[in-house]
């Protein structure tokens, strides 16, 4: 369904300056520290089920060497992970965790370990997995020491929990940006079938899990109320750039920085639902591998966010350099049926961009409604290769009660070639815009269930 993209993210945006009043979280302090009064275990977690669908239709007659692929969906229109239909129901998360602060440390080390059991990105190449495995250090005033596998201090939608999420899926920019897909050299498989991708985009296969927006490394982090109302935060990680695996893929580190600004309106309020606004800006640098050369990888972002009664806002901006992932290019599941995922592809050199908007209203006193708009532009250096992307989330939540909530959200979704002059004339410009104009809208509903 076609809507207005300026006209609904002028006004989001209008919304979120002129809201009468302003979540956000120190999710530096509570995921990587236990306050002093927390037993020695903790036994937590959750398990989301949900079913989503996308309003497509398969791609019409494709042309030249594309054609093969005419009456199939695109794989955007498929459920993940697994991507094999239009619509699916799911365990789609399952994660155990035990939490706590270790015995006669006077308070002073705590420790917090997550698993995922279900069948997702982070799993999509082995299961079960540890997403989390972290021991903090709290001896040096100002200066808390964090080291295991943890959420890189990056983008707010990213370091979110996703138990905490008032969205099902995340939105096209960070998903891109911040979810690395790993990626290896390209070889050849019997039964899947081989392409030639587009210029300036190389084959590749995917090498492993998501990153899930995680690293192995050590983080020194800390925050520090300057007054009452006035809260200061940083962090600073080195880490490996491999995501939840523990094995090393190359010698290269990734260096990630975040500094926030928080000023509470509400003081006594504690935990993800603090009333405050804040501020934050982010940069992360490194290099990955590919083919016997390193290529770079930056991301930087900043954005605030504000929480106050019935009103929650937000406004991200995120950039990238390096190791753009494109996905398969012609994007169709493979024609022979092979169990392997189809050929990828990377833009090695490539950026990209993207913002989003977001605005939730507690309606009632167990129901919120909330509306994102999200925007991304990949491959922004390169004409014929720049695709923009834009999506409309519209949602309500419902609180059964502090551990049972429902979400049901309808995205209204778009993809367009902002340059048909830049590609041939024919089956590539034909192919590129037809592909584009197939991308579907989606819904879905989820049951989250802490415990």
């Amino acid at each position: 369904m076609p809507f207005n993209r300026n006209l609904l993210s002028t006004t989001l945006l209008y919304c979120l300056v002129f809201a009468p009043n302003v979540q956000a979280a120190n999710w530096l302090q509570l995921q990587g520290t236990e306050a002093a009064n927390v037993e020695a275990v903790t036994f937590f977690g959750f398990i989301q089920g949900q079913y989503q669908a996308n309003k497509s239709n398969p791609i019409g007659t494709l042309q030249g060497a594309a054609a093969p692929y005419s009456g199939r969906d695109p794989v955007f229109n498929l459920v993940g992970p697994d991507l094999n239909t239009t619509s699916q129901a799911q365990i789609f998360r399952a994660r155990p965790g035990v939490r706590g602060v270790v015995p006669n440390t006077n308070n002073k080390i705590n420790y917090f370990l997550l698993g995922e059991l279900s069948n997702n990105g982070a799993t999509i190449s082995s299961r079960p997995i540890l997403t989390d495995a972290s021991i903090t250090l709290n001896h040096i005033p100002g200066a808390r020491v964090r080291v295991g596998v943890f959420k890189a201090p990056t983008g707010e939608e990213a370091l979110i929990p996703v138990n905490a999420m008032d969205y099902l899926n995340f939105s096209t920019m960070t998903d891109n940006l911040l979810n690395e897909r790993f990626v290896k050299t390209h070889y050849s498989v019997v039964g899947r079938t081989d392409f030639t991708p587009a210029a300036g985009l190389t084959k590749a296969d995917l090498n492993g899990n998501f990153s899930a927006f995680r690293d192995t490394g050590i983080q020194i982090f800390d925050w520090f109320n300057v007054s009452n109302k006035w809260e200061l935060g940083y962090a600073a990680m080195l880490s490996r750039g491999n995501g939840t695996d523990w094995s090393d893929r190359d010698s290269n580190l990734d260096t990630t920085v975040r500094l926030q600004a928080s000023y509470l309106l509400n003081p006594a309020s504690k935990g993800a639902k603090r009333e405050d606004i804040t501020i934050y800006g982010w940069k992360q640098d490194g290099k990955r591998e590919f083919s016997g050369q390193n290529y770079d990888r930056g991301r930087n972002g900043f954005g605030a966010t504000y929480r106050q009664n019935k009103i929650r806002a937000g406004a991200e901006f995120i950039s990238g350099k390096g190791m753009i992932y494109y996905g398969p290019n012609i994007p169709f599941n493979d024609l022979g049926g092979s169990a392997q995922l189809p050929t990828q592809t990377v833009d090695l050199a490539g950026e990209a961009n993207g913002y989003a908007l977001d605005i939730g209203y507690n309606i009632f006193n167990k129901t919120w409604l909330n509306a994102r708009y999200d925007a991304y532009n990949r491959s922004t250096e390169n004409a014929a290769l720049r695709r923009d992307f834009s999506t409309l989330t519209t949602g309500i939540q419902y609180n059964f009660s502090p551990t049972l909530r429902l979400d049901a959200n309808y995205e209204f979704r778009e993809m367009s070639v902002p340059n048909p002059e830049a590609l041939t004339a024919g089956a590539p410009r034909n192919n590129a815009i037809m592909i584009a104009n197939n991308m579907a809208d989606r819904w879905g509903v989820q049951l989250t269930w802490l415990y």
